[in-house]
């Protein structure tokens, strides 16, 4: 099956634009989220969970810790995310979803010092009192560099390559990245040419689906 190395020709695009496009990705899925769709639930955790670990391992948690914040911060978003509106500067999905993750980090810290206090454990209390300190400190959502972007959207292409048979990734590649005609396509792969047109309109539409309507630039090689 054709791999797609995603990074690499997007840093060569002059005309790629890492930010516009995860904010395309985000808007997408805020559609499909709204309408109770359930797959765009598991695309959410795909696409969104290795961020917010990030956030959880720079705010200093380690181990099981991380896992139960991020199932409560999705668990918040799934029961939430009819309330979420784009109004005000900044506002966001990914700087909703930082504040949501903010919030649960706070909830953790709380319960936890109040644990000790009960148990005891000074040192264990003065580390968790420092993190704490970091987090309510932590009031702006910190700007998405270009590389946490384009992770983003090779997660969503990823995502959608694994929905595909290898056949018929394939033949999307080979007509819409390499430009073979359905015919010369057909020949290659040994099948008939409308499975080609098939195949094409098939990961065509659900590459838009996911990534927005400008999908296909996302794959120009430079």
């Amino acid at each position: 099956m054709r791999g797609v190395n995603f990074l690499m020709s997007t840093n060569s695009h002059p005309e790629f634009d890492a930010e516009a496009s995860a904010v395309s990705v985000a808007s997408s899925l805020l559609v499909r989220l709204r309408q109770q769709d359930s797959q765009s639930w598991q695309e959410l955790f795909k696409l969104y969970s290795p961020i917010v670990r990030g956030w959880l391992h720079q705010a200093g948690l380690q181990g099981d810790d991380v896992d139960d914040v991020v199932q409560e911060v999705f668990r918040s978003v799934w029961s939430k995310i009819s309330n979420f509106r784009r109004t005000g500067t900044g506002s966001t999905f990914r700087g909703w979803l930082w504040v949501i993750t903010q919030n649960k980090l706070r909830d953790l810290y709380r319960s936890r010092h109040r644990a000790f206090r009960s148990e005891g454990g000074t040192d264990a209390r003065i580390r968790l009192n420092l993190l704490a300190q970091d987090t309510e400190d932590s009031t702006q959502c910190p700007a998405a560099g270009a590389t946490e972007n384009q992770e983003l959207i090779q997660r969503a292409i990823d995502l959608v390559k694994a929905e595909v048979k290898p056949q018929t990734w394939e033949a999307f590649w080979l007509t819409t990245i390499d430009g073979l005609t359905a015919i010369e396509t057909a020949e290659r792969l040994n099948i008939k040419i409308g499975s080609v047109y098939t195949a094409r309109c098939r990961v065509l539409t659900r590459l838009r689906n996911v990534l927005g309507e400008n999908a296909e630039l996302y794959f120009r090689q430079a």
